[in-house]
């Protein structure tokens, strides 16, 4: 039951960040509202990534720490553009 509501909040994290990435001309996003809300959505995706594999193995080898990491080094990107 865990690992689907974390599959489903994994999915409408990924959809909102992807919608919003069009969006942001059409809306007019300030660049650094654009970079803050991009942030914390690639540090939420890799939260969850986190938990997913938490709670489907109840340990992390390398390979599954690859994509967290990712993201948080693309959040810590978008972040620091401020």
């Amino acid at each position: 039951m865990r690992n689907k509501i974390i599959t489903t909040i994994s999915w409408i994290t990924a959809i909102l960040i992807i919608m919003l990435i069009p969006l942001k001309k059409l809306l007019l996003i300030p660049k650094e509202i654009f970079n803050v809300i991009m942030g914390i959505g690639l540090i939420l995706v890799s939260v969850i990534l986190l938990l997913k594999e938490y709670f489907s193995n109840r340990k992390f080898t390398i390979v599954s720490l690859i994509a967290p990491i990712v993201f948080f080094l693309i959040s810590l990107y978008y972040l620091l553009l401020l």
